[in-house]
């Protein structure tokens, strides 16, 4: 058996003969959503001022503030956008 730090554990002196499924929960997902909700909300208002009802909001008005919300710098991708940086991947695998 192994752990989930990749340390062999000896499993002749555990009480368990059966394999097991074990669950370990991210303490912090909860904030990383409310983080990713939060920004999306901010970049969502630059287009669509408060207030505005978004069930109202066509597919087709959506997709152009998709489409520039998609090609924006990330940092966290070296300030490259997302298609960018797909691409060199792609290519460096081809």
């Amino acid at each position: 058996m192994v752990n989930r730090f990749d340390v062999d554990v000896d499993t002749h002196n555990l009480p368990i003969r059966k394999p097991i499924d074990v669950f370990v929960r991210e303490v912090d997902v909860g904030f990383r959503k409310r983080e990713v909700a939060f920004h999306l909300q901010y970049a969502l208002r630059q287009y669509f001022p408060r207030g505005t009802d978004l069930s109202a909001i066509s597919q087709a008005q959506l997709d152009p503030v998709e489409l520039r919300l998609n090609q924006r710098p990330r940092k966290t991708l070296g300030f490259q956008t997302p298609a960018s940086k797909l691409q060199a991947s792609v290519a460096s695998t081809v």
